[in-house]
Formats: structure tokens, sequence, C-alpha cells
């Protein structure tokens, strides 16, 4: 296990053509410091029977970097092959080809490999909710807001997700005060949630005379939606007691312990039941009411957090917490979390290929981070 802050970020799919060269230097120092660990632990684990598991999840990744230094190797010896080659053209060219398949190979096993040691977020795999709401700026802010939330409703259907309203509280001049939707589909959530935060929009409003540009906020909140709650009650968990029924029922309820009194062991929840004449169907009416208690306890728990990461994604809306500005007038959307610009913005709103790539380095960021904290703090 590697002991890592997430940030609540997760995946990304890498590309080496967007990588700088001290982002792939990132990526190289890792996976050789993480060689080193799990060489070092293989040989420790290797003759332990308790540790099969452990063992066979370092022989596969070990076998996966051996992979890889045979690709170091092939592009270490066609560069060398390019560089000798100078006068031969086809040779010259049958190199570069070459190069361009290693770097693409190699870009997979990095892929491979980081997939198993960078840790997953739960929540990756579930679908979300979006929830979009005007900030600052009055009546601008909530036409931006359902400009935005037309964009992830388009985004929707470029991704081959479903978009389902649930709220769309609409202004009279057609702005949208606040708007939520679920979504299903792939990586929905895993996508999204570098989307929360605060959105700054400059731009001259419609009603402005004067030409001034006015700046407005708009909130979006991503939040994955609640899976099914499992509850396992396995029999080491639970203290099962006979207990003397009371109430009516005649002469056996008043001489026998047919009721139950089940206490799960975990919690300290005790649970009494008395419903029938037999201790067996008590029981068993008991282990139900415990399911349900303990399902609607990881319930409330549940929405509580979520309640949590609504407020701690929206903040107060105002303009100095912003996530991205889009400045209508010079045609450019800037990421505070990004080095680079993107621009033309109705493209970027229409939600398709723009948005997208935005997502897509913003994961990859996400990664170059967590990979830096990988090799910062190894643990076992």
């Amino acid at each position: 296990m590697w002991n890592i802050c997430l940030k609540r970020l997760s995946f990304v799919i890498f590309s080496r053509r967007t990588l700088s060269t001290n982002n792939n230097t990132i990526i190289d120092n890792v996976i050789k410091n993480l060689s080193l660990n799990y060489t070092k632990e293989f040989d420790q684990l290797k003759t332990n029977e308790n540790s099969i598991e452990r063992i066979q999840y370092l022989k596969t990744i070990l076998q996966t970097m051996k992979k890889r230094d045979k690709i170091l190797q092939d592009i270490h010896e066609t560069n060398k092959l390019s560089n000798e080659s100078n006068d031969d053209d086809d040779i010259s060219q049958m190199a570069t080809d070459e190069l361009v398949r290693l770097k693409i190979n190699l870009n997979s096993i990095d892929n491979e490999i980081l997939d198993y040691v960078l840790p997953k977020e739960p929540a990756d795999n579930d679908d979300a909710e979006i929830e979009v709401a005007a900030g600052v700026g009055g009546q601008e802010a909530m036409l931006f807001a359902k400009e935005l939330f037309h964009m992830y409703e388009n985004y929707a259907s470029f991704r081959k997700w479903s978009f389902e309203i649930v709220e769309y509280d609409q202004t009279d001049i057609g702005g949208l005060r606040q708007g939520k939707a679920f979504l299903n589909g792939l990586d929905v959530f895993k996508s999204l949630k570098y989307e929360c935060g605060v959105h700054r929009v400059q731009r001259v409003p419609q009603t402005e005379k004067s030409g001034r540009i006015h700046t407005s906020t708009v909130m979006v909140a991503v939040l994955p939606q609640p899976k099914d709650i499992k509850i396992e009650l396995p029999a080491k968990d639970l203290l099962a007691e006979p207990i003397r029924a009371r109430g009516p029922g005649g002469q056996h309820v008043n001489k026998s312990e047919s009721g139950c009194r089940l206490t799960h062991l975990p919690t300290g929840i005790i649970i009494e039941r008395q419903d029938d004449r037999f201790f067996n169907s008590n029981k068993n009416i008991a282990i139900k009411a415990m399911k349900n208690k303990l399902y609607q306890m990881q319930y409330d728990e549940q929405q509580a957090r979520l309640l949590k990461t609504r407020k701690q994604q929206t903040g107060t809306g105002n303009r100095n917490e912003k996530i991205r500005t889009y400045n209508i007038q010079q045609n450019r959307i800037t990421d505070e979390r990004l080095d680079e610009n993107a621009h033309n913005v109705n493209e970027f709103l229409n939600g398709t290929h723009r948005l997208h790539t935005m997502i897509e380095q913003l994961k990859q960021q996400d990664r170059l981070q967590r990979l830096t904290e990988l090799t910062d703090k190894p643990s076992k």
C-alpha cells in the first residue's frame, strides 16, 4: 500500500506526446524507485506461504517492469542507429518509424504499471449528480449558469452518458438559478469531478449599453450518486441471546425464553424481538431489523458526506475562488490548475472535443501529482 493524499482525484490516460520532459522524468523516476522497492519486497516474501497473494502481485508487476526495461533498451539502440544513419535515408526512416512504435508501446506499458500502483478512488466507478447554480452577478450569472448546464448536457451526449434533469429553476429572461441532473455511464464521476468549483465569466452583458465588461460566477458541484449499500452480518459480529418474551401470548410467553436480544458487536447496537413463539424465528426477524438499522446508519453517513462535499466544492461563489475563467472578449478559457489556455469559447461551451481535452489534461496533471507523492512517501 502507498499512503497518499488523493484530493478526490484519480485515474488518467497518459499521452507522452503532451508531457513535458520534466513529466517524463517523474514517470521514469517513479517506476525506477518502484522497481527497486518491489524487488526488495519480493525477495523478502518469496518463501512466505502466508503472502501468496502479495507475492503474485509483485511477480506480475515486476515482469511488466522487465518488459519496460527491454523497450527502453530498444529505444536506446534505435536512437543510436538513427544517429549513425544520416547518409542513408531508408535506414533513417526505418529507425524513425520504429521509434514511434516503441514509444507507443512504452506509453502503454507505463499506463499498465501505473494502474497497478496508483490508489484508486472507489467513487470513480460511480455515476454522478451535477448541480449548477448562479453565484455572483445577478441575471448575467444566471444566463451563464444556463450555458454551463447545457454544456454538460451536451458533454453527456458526447460521451454517450444519460442526462436526467431533476431540477431546472429558470428565470423570466431565460437564465438558470439552479439546475440539477443525474448522469449515468462509463467514467462519469471520474471525469466530471474536475469540473467542481467556481466558474467565472468575463463579458459585456447584452443589457450593458456602455460596453463595460462584467464578471459573474457560477458554482458547479459534482457528487457521486450513492450506490446500493450492501450490509453483511458475519456470525462473529453478532451475539444472539434468548430473553423471556413479554406481553400477550398466554402461558408460553411467560415461561419460555423465546425472545431474542441481538447485539451487533462492532457498533454495540441492540435489537430485541419477541414477535414469534420460537427463538430462531425471532432471531431471524432481529437480523433483518439489524440490517435495516445498519443500512439507515450508513445511508445517513453517506448523505452527510455528500452534503459536506457539496459545500466544499461550491464555496461561497466569490470571484477569487474560481477554478476556470471564460473571457468572452479575448475568446480564451483559463483553467487555474493548468499551465496553458484554451481558445474558442463558443466551441468549448458546446461541450464536445475542447471540453473533453481540458478534462483529460486535468486527469493527466492529477496523475503526475500523485506520482510525485508516490515517490515521496513509499510504504509497504
